[in-house]
């Protein structure tokens, strides 16, 4: 019997598989980190990638946004941040003229303790500091739309700013292919019309298509959208399986993100020998709430057999989504009854109509045994996912069902990961 420790929130769940059973546990590789992220940082703000250096692009009097992804990434912002106002200020700029905005995208506003962790205490006091209002008319601007449509309304202050860089890490996503790049616009500076619009093209394509895919349909949207909105420059990361930072690439939108996701490949790209009939995996670091803990789902995927099952492990202890309450009401539904109700008028989100459509059509292919500690059974089961009170009972549920012979994989900071089949 072999014994797995999964990923909890800050703690650890044991399940026992039996050995005859698994194929195999995976997780993201684990890299040298620089010697000192200070000097990496250093490093790439002087070399940017497809752009001039910071001090050649600006002067002082510009207005200035450094744009900062929220508490639901992992983005060592604190460790950043001081390399950026040294470049700023020496170019001129006057620290009255910086300010910080975290791009939320849809999620709930972040807490002051969350912004203090996040940016650093010295940044909280010494600087204008926001959450994005996606919510608020009033604080976004109407650019009209991407040439296949998608109206673009974005945060005011990112048009007004001079000039704006946007600060990211890059694994594996959904609905972008990977986070980072111009991601922190669209969806992070975004009102929820913007938002709506790239997840929803995003559910017209399979998960393989997407997912782990740099180059795609959505990714154009959103880098289009950056370009209209004016982001200036991007610094993002990337980070291996301990969270440390093994590179840093800044410089233009696309050109600096493209690099970066070459070596979070790298890290997250997971090979496996073939798909499984169970996939066990859990959905740190995206454990929150259960709007972030799908995109372990959505890995789980591409690496579960046709009408095989997957068990999710998340700890979601903010519940289902407190932004999207009606997720919450009718949960992850058939993309067509989705979309039917939309056009109807009862669903009145379509950001959240996006999400049902995303894992609704995954619902239609794969029965999905969840255990989480933030939701209980009849919330589980109204989002469609069959409910387990333990991890044990989930893994042992769906192995009972799926027979003697059935093969499981099992896979640890499952939101991050890209299953690649047919490697070792």
């Amino acid at each position: 019997m072999a014994t797995v420790y999964f990923h909890l929130g800050k703690g650890r769940v044991r399940v026992d598989i039996p050995d005859s059973n698994l194929l195999g546990v995976y997780t993201p590789s684990e890299r040298k980190p620089v010697g000192s992220a200070g000097w990496e940082v250093r490093r790439s703000l002087s070399n940017p990638i497809g752009s001039e250096p910071i001090p050649n692009q600006i002067r002082g009097g510009d207005k200035v946004l450094v744009i900062l992804d929220d508490h639901t990434r992992q983005t060592p912002a604190r460790a950043i941040v001081p390399g950026i106002l040294d470049e700023l200020f020496r170019a001129g700029i006057d620290r009255r003229d910086v300010e910080f905005v975290f791009a939320l995208g849809t999620h709930r506003y972040m807490t002051m303790d969350e912004m203090v962790e996040k940016a650093g205490r010295d940044v909280m006091e010494s600087f204008r500091v926001f959450n994005h209002h996606w919510r608020e008319q009033s604080m976004l601007v109407d650019l009209g739309s991407t040439r296949s449509g998608i109206p673009i309304e974005v945060n005011r202050k990112l048009v007004e700013a001079d000039w704006s860089i946007g600060v990211g890490n890059i694994v594996a996503h959904r609905v972008a292919g990977y986070t980072g790049g111009a991601k922190i616009v669209q969806p992070g500076l975004s009102g929820a019309a913007t938002t709506a619009g790239t997840h929803l093209i995003a559910g017209e394509y399979p998960g393989e298509e997407i997912l782990g895919k740099a180059e795609n349909p959505v990714r154009r949207e959103m880098e289009e959208i950056g370009r209209k909105a004016g982001l200036s420059m991007i610094f993002n990361t990337v980070l291996d399986a301990a969270g440390r930072m093994i590179g840093a690439f800044a410089g233009d939108m696309v050109e600096a993100h493209r690099e970066g996701v070459e070596l979070s490949e790298r890290i997250y790209g997971i090979q496996i020998p073939c798909k499984a009939d169970v996939v066990v995996i859990d959905s740190h670091p995206a454990d929150s709430d259960m709007w972030q803990a799908v995109k372990a789902i959505e890995a789980a995927e591409l690496a579960t057999k046709p009408g095989g099952t997957i068990v999710l492990l998340s700890p979601c202890l903010e519940g289902i989504s407190s932004e999207h309450p009606e997720l919450e009401r009718y949960g992850y539904m058939k993309p067509a009854a989705a979309k039917a109700m939309m056009e109807s008028g009862k669903l009145e989100d379509p950001v959240a109509v996006a999400a049902m459509i995303h894992v609704g059509g995954i619902l239609e292919r794969f029965r999905v045994i969840a255990y989480t500690i933030g939701i209980d059974k009849k919330e589980t089961e109204t989002l469609g996912f069959e409910y387990a009170p333990s991890a044990q009972e989930a893994v042992d549920r769906a192995l009972r069902d799926a027979g003697p012979s059935a093969e499981v994989i099992a896979f640890k900071r499952g939101a991050e990961i890209v299953p690649k089949v047919g490697g070792r």
